[in-house]
Protein backbone atom coordinates (compact mmCIF):
# COMPACT_ATOMS: atom_id res chain seq x y z
CA UNK A 1 0.00 0.00 0.00
CA UNK A 2 1.06 3.27 -0.82
CA UNK A 3 2.02 5.12 2.57
CA UNK A 4 1.40 8.32 1.16
CA UNK A 5 -2.07 7.53 0.74
CA UNK A 6 -2.19 6.35 4.17
CA UNK A 7 -1.06 9.44 5.63
CA UNK A 8 -3.40 11.41 3.93
CA UNK A 9 -6.23 8.74 5.08
CA UNK A 10 -5.39 9.47 8.21
CA UNK A 11 -5.35 12.88 8.40
CA UNK A 12 -8.18 13.16 6.80
CA UNK A 13 -9.85 10.90 9.61
CA UNK A 14 -8.16 12.88 11.96
CA UNK A 15 -9.61 16.01 11.15
CA UNK A 16 -13.15 14.77 11.21
CA UNK A 17 -12.52 13.83 15.01
CA UNK A 18 -10.45 17.59 15.58
CA UNK A 19 -14.43 18.78 16.46
CA UNK A 20 -14.46 17.07 19.62
CA UNK A 21 -10.32 16.25 20.17
CA UNK A 22 -6.24 17.08 18.85
CA UNK A 23 -5.34 13.74 17.50
CA UNK A 24 -1.11 13.36 16.78
CA UNK A 25 -0.42 10.11 15.01
CA UNK A 26 3.07 10.47 13.32
CA UNK A 27 3.59 8.02 10.52
CA UNK A 28 6.73 7.23 8.98
CA UNK A 29 5.80 7.49 5.03
CA UNK A 30 7.80 7.00 1.26
CA UNK A 31 7.70 10.13 -1.17
CA UNK A 32 4.65 9.99 -3.23
CA UNK A 33 3.81 12.55 -6.26
CA UNK A 34 0.67 10.79 -7.63
CA UNK A 35 -1.55 13.21 -5.47
CA UNK A 36 -4.30 10.74 -5.33
CA UNK A 37 -7.69 12.17 -4.52
CA UNK A 38 -8.95 11.10 -0.54
CA UNK A 39 -12.16 11.26 0.35
CA UNK A 40 -13.87 11.05 4.20
CA UNK A 41 -16.91 11.94 5.26
CA UNK A 42 -20.23 10.38 6.91
CA UNK A 43 -23.90 10.83 7.22
CA UNK A 44 -25.70 9.86 10.64
CA UNK A 45 -28.99 10.01 12.12
CA UNK A 46 -27.93 12.94 14.87
CA UNK A 47 -29.73 15.95 13.38
CA UNK A 48 -26.38 18.32 12.57
CA UNK A 49 -24.28 19.72 9.99
CA UNK A 50 -22.01 16.32 8.17
CA UNK A 51 -18.61 16.64 6.76
CA UNK A 52 -16.92 15.84 3.96
CA UNK A 53 -13.11 16.28 3.54
CA UNK A 54 -11.51 16.49 0.04
CA UNK A 55 -7.48 16.03 -0.06
CA UNK A 56 -4.52 15.00 -1.89
CA UNK A 57 -1.80 12.66 -1.24
CA UNK A 58 1.40 14.71 -0.82
CA UNK A 59 5.24 14.27 -1.11
CA UNK A 60 7.27 12.52 1.90
CA UNK A 61 8.55 16.37 2.62
CA UNK A 62 5.63 18.18 2.43
CA UNK A 63 4.28 18.91 6.31
CA UNK A 64 0.77 20.39 5.21
CA UNK A 65 -2.23 18.64 3.69
CA UNK A 66 -3.24 19.53 0.00
CA UNK A 67 -6.84 20.18 0.53
CA UNK A 68 -8.92 19.84 -3.09
CA UNK A 69 -11.31 23.12 -2.98
CA UNK A 70 -13.96 24.40 -5.58
CA UNK A 71 -15.66 21.41 -6.02
CA UNK A 72 -19.74 20.69 -5.91
CA UNK A 73 -20.37 17.82 -4.02
CA UNK A 74 -24.28 16.72 -2.87
CA UNK A 75 -25.41 13.70 -0.62
CA UNK A 76 -28.50 11.90 -2.33
CA UNK A 77 -30.65 9.13 -1.20
CA UNK A 78 -32.58 8.63 -4.37
CA UNK A 79 -35.31 10.96 -3.02
CA UNK A 80 -33.92 14.39 -1.40
CA UNK A 81 -30.56 16.04 -2.61
CA UNK A 82 -28.34 17.51 -0.06
CA UNK A 83 -25.85 19.99 -1.13
CA UNK A 84 -22.60 20.73 0.75
CA UNK A 85 -21.07 23.82 1.02
CA UNK A 86 -17.25 24.54 1.35
CA UNK A 87 -16.57 26.03 4.71
CA UNK A 88 -12.25 25.69 4.74
CA UNK A 89 -10.30 24.16 2.24
CA UNK A 90 -11.18 20.96 1.46
CA UNK A 91 -13.91 21.06 4.03
CA UNK A 92 -17.28 20.88 2.85
CA UNK A 93 -20.42 20.81 5.44
CA UNK A 94 -24.31 20.31 4.80
CA UNK A 95 -26.71 22.53 6.21
CA UNK A 96 -27.61 22.05 10.13
CA UNK A 97 -31.04 20.34 9.95
CA UNK A 98 -29.75 17.54 8.00
CA UNK A 99 -29.82 14.02 9.24
CA UNK A 100 -29.94 10.10 7.74
CA UNK A 101 -32.69 7.73 7.88
CA UNK A 102 -32.40 4.16 8.69
CA UNK A 103 -33.11 1.75 6.03
CA UNK A 104 -31.92 4.06 3.49
CA UNK A 105 -28.96 4.28 1.08
CA UNK A 106 -26.69 7.37 0.88
CA UNK A 107 -24.45 8.00 -2.02
CA UNK A 108 -22.11 11.22 -2.19
CA UNK A 109 -21.87 12.73 -5.58
CA UNK A 110 -18.27 14.73 -6.14
CA UNK A 111 -17.62 16.88 -9.45
CA UNK A 112 -13.98 18.43 -9.04
CA UNK A 113 -13.30 21.93 -10.52
CA UNK A 114 -11.96 20.17 -13.70
CA UNK A 115 -14.77 18.15 -14.20
CA UNK A 116 -14.01 14.55 -12.61
CA UNK A 117 -16.35 13.07 -11.30
CA UNK A 118 -16.31 10.74 -8.14
CA UNK A 119 -19.24 8.74 -6.44
CA UNK A 120 -19.44 6.50 -2.41
CA UNK A 121 -22.53 5.14 -1.50
CA UNK A 122 -23.39 3.80 2.08
CA UNK A 123 -26.47 1.93 3.49
CA UNK A 124 -27.64 3.35 6.91
CA UNK A 125 -28.30 0.33 9.47
CA UNK A 126 -29.68 -0.03 12.62
CA UNK A 127 -28.39 0.39 15.98
CA UNK A 128 -28.92 -1.58 18.92
CA UNK A 129 -30.02 -0.43 22.16
CA UNK A 130 -27.43 0.44 25.15
CA UNK A 131 -28.92 -0.98 28.10
CA UNK A 132 -26.44 0.79 30.25
CA UNK A 133 -22.80 1.68 30.25
CA UNK A 134 -20.51 1.34 34.06
CA UNK A 135 -16.96 2.47 34.79
CA UNK A 136 -15.67 0.77 37.06
CA UNK A 137 -12.57 1.10 39.32
CA UNK A 138 -10.27 -2.40 38.70
CA UNK A 139 -7.15 -3.33 40.30
CA UNK A 140 -5.74 -5.62 37.15
CA UNK A 141 -3.52 -8.34 37.95
CA UNK A 142 -0.23 -7.53 36.47
CA UNK A 143 -1.19 -4.33 35.27
CA UNK A 144 -2.83 -2.30 37.88
CA UNK A 145 -5.04 -0.01 39.14
CA UNK A 146 -7.54 0.91 35.51
CA UNK A 147 -11.13 2.95 34.95
CA UNK A 148 -12.17 0.38 32.89
CA UNK A 149 -15.59 1.35 30.66
CA UNK A 150 -18.63 -1.65 30.52
CA UNK A 151 -21.19 -1.53 27.65
CA UNK A 152 -24.95 -3.96 28.36
CA UNK A 153 -26.96 -4.55 25.56
CA UNK A 154 -29.06 -6.71 23.99
CA UNK A 155 -27.59 -7.42 20.05
CA UNK A 156 -30.27 -8.10 17.39
CA UNK A 157 -30.37 -11.83 15.55
CA UNK A 158 -28.93 -12.03 12.45
CA UNK A 159 -25.47 -11.96 11.83
CA UNK A 160 -23.84 -8.83 9.95
CA UNK A 161 -23.88 -6.35 12.13
CA UNK A 162 -20.51 -3.76 13.12
CA UNK A 163 -20.44 -1.18 15.92
CA UNK A 164 -18.58 1.26 16.89
CA UNK A 165 -17.53 3.15 19.98
CA UNK A 166 -16.71 6.48 21.21
CA UNK A 167 -16.33 7.83 24.65
CA UNK A 168 -16.79 11.13 25.74
CA UNK A 169 -15.38 12.34 28.92
CA UNK A 170 -17.00 15.55 30.69
CA UNK A 171 -18.32 15.76 26.89
CA UNK A 172 -15.12 16.00 25.26
CA UNK A 173 -13.93 12.80 23.05
CA UNK A 174 -11.49 10.32 24.92
CA UNK A 175 -10.25 7.58 22.67
CA UNK A 176 -7.77 8.51 19.98
CA UNK A 177 -8.28 7.48 16.68
CA UNK A 178 -6.18 4.44 16.54
CA UNK A 179 -7.79 3.72 19.81
CA UNK A 180 -11.46 3.50 18.50
CA UNK A 181 -13.12 0.41 19.39
CA UNK A 182 -15.08 -1.34 16.58
CA UNK A 183 -16.44 -5.08 16.03
CA UNK A 184 -18.53 -7.11 14.70
CA UNK A 185 -21.23 -9.28 16.07
CA UNK A 186 -19.40 -13.00 15.35
CA UNK A 187 -19.31 -14.41 18.65
CA UNK A 188 -22.45 -12.31 19.95
CA UNK A 189 -25.08 -12.33 17.42
CA UNK A 190 -28.73 -12.45 18.83
CA UNK A 191 -27.54 -12.52 22.60
CA UNK A 192 -27.23 -10.01 25.41
CA UNK A 193 -24.02 -8.43 26.02
CA UNK A 194 -23.17 -8.03 29.56
CA UNK A 195 -20.08 -6.34 30.74
CA UNK A 196 -18.09 -5.71 27.28
CA UNK A 197 -14.77 -3.62 28.06
CA UNK A 198 -15.06 -1.03 25.16
CA UNK A 199 -12.25 1.18 26.82
CA UNK A 200 -9.28 1.32 29.57
CA UNK A 201 -8.08 4.33 30.94
CA UNK A 202 -4.60 3.82 33.28
CA UNK A 203 -5.00 5.56 36.49
CA UNK A 204 -2.34 8.10 35.73
CA UNK A 205 -5.13 9.52 33.40
CA UNK A 206 -7.94 9.36 35.27
CA UNK A 207 -7.32 13.22 36.88
CA UNK A 208 -10.86 13.61 37.54
CA UNK A 209 -12.57 13.27 41.04
CA UNK A 210 -16.45 13.41 39.24
CA UNK A 211 -16.93 12.74 35.77
CA UNK A 212 -19.49 12.49 33.20
CA UNK A 213 -18.96 9.53 31.17
CA UNK A 214 -21.25 9.00 27.89
CA UNK A 215 -20.59 6.07 25.26
CA UNK A 216 -21.62 6.91 21.96
CA UNK A 217 -22.60 3.91 19.71
CA UNK A 218 -23.03 3.73 15.76
CA UNK A 219 -23.83 1.37 13.64
CA UNK A 220 -21.74 1.01 10.26
CA UNK A 221 -21.58 -1.43 7.33
CA UNK A 222 -18.93 -4.76 7.14
CA UNK A 223 -17.16 -2.48 4.62
CA UNK A 224 -16.53 0.29 6.51
CA UNK A 225 -15.44 -1.91 9.60
CA UNK A 226 -12.99 -3.87 6.96
CA UNK A 227 -11.72 -0.02 5.90
CA UNK A 228 -11.01 0.31 9.63
CA UNK A 229 -9.25 -2.57 10.23
CA UNK A 230 -7.24 -2.32 7.29
CA UNK A 231 -6.15 1.36 7.89
CA UNK A 232 -5.07 0.38 11.25
CA UNK A 233 -3.37 -3.10 10.22
CA UNK A 234 -1.17 -0.60 7.90
CA UNK A 235 -0.28 1.98 10.60
CA UNK A 236 -1.45 2.52 14.20
CA UNK A 237 -1.16 -1.23 14.56
CA UNK A 238 1.99 -2.41 12.47
CA UNK A 239 5.55 -2.74 14.16
CA UNK A 240 5.39 -6.51 15.35
CA UNK A 241 7.50 -9.27 13.57
CA UNK A 242 4.83 -11.24 12.90
CA UNK A 243 3.15 -8.28 10.97
CA UNK A 244 0.98 -9.05 7.45
CA UNK A 245 2.68 -7.76 3.92
CA UNK A 246 1.30 -4.71 3.51
CA UNK A 247 -1.34 -4.54 1.04
CA UNK A 248 -4.10 -2.03 -0.85
CA UNK A 249 -6.42 -0.55 1.62
CA UNK A 250 -10.54 -1.07 0.28
CA UNK A 251 -12.36 2.18 -0.61
CA UNK A 252 -16.29 2.43 -1.34
CA UNK A 253 -15.10 5.66 -3.68
CA UNK A 254 -15.14 5.23 -7.31
CA UNK A 255 -12.30 5.72 -9.90
CA UNK A 256 -8.65 5.80 -8.25
CA UNK A 257 -9.34 7.93 -5.73
CA UNK A 258 -8.64 6.34 -1.71
CA UNK A 259 -10.93 7.13 1.40
CA UNK A 260 -14.11 6.10 2.56
CA UNK A 261 -17.82 7.51 2.62
CA UNK A 262 -20.45 5.81 5.50
CA UNK A 263 -23.65 6.15 6.92
CA UNK A 264 -24.26 5.05 10.48
CA UNK A 265 -27.15 5.38 13.33
CA UNK A 266 -26.52 6.54 16.42
CA UNK A 267 -27.46 6.21 19.75
CA UNK A 268 -25.92 7.16 23.52
CA UNK A 269 -25.98 6.39 26.57
CA UNK A 270 -24.41 8.35 29.79
CA UNK A 271 -23.81 8.21 34.02
CA UNK A 272 -21.66 9.75 36.23
CA UNK A 273 -18.57 8.65 38.08
CA UNK A 274 -17.44 9.90 41.61
CA UNK A 275 -13.86 8.36 42.22
CA UNK A 276 -14.20 9.71 45.83
CA UNK A 277 -17.43 7.16 46.50
CA UNK A 278 -16.19 4.38 44.05
CA UNK A 279 -15.20 0.88 45.62
CA UNK A 280 -12.06 -0.88 44.07
CA UNK A 281 -12.52 -4.53 42.30
CA UNK A 282 -10.32 -7.08 41.87
CA UNK A 283 -10.19 -7.99 37.68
Amino acid sequence: MNKNIIKTILYSLILAYASSCTEKLDIEVAGDESKTLVVYGSITTDTTSHMVTLSRTVSVNDTSITYESNAHLTITDGSKIIELTETGPGVYITAPDVYGEVGKTYTLNITLEDGEEYTASSRLNPVSTIDSVVLKKVDVNLAGLNYIIYFNGLEPAGKGNYYIWNLYLNDTLYNSLDETTFESDDFVDGQYVYDFDIYWIDEEDFVWDTVKYTVEMLSITEEYYNYLYEVMSETAWRGGPFDATPANVSTNISGDAQGFFYAAAVTRKDSVFIESEAETVAY
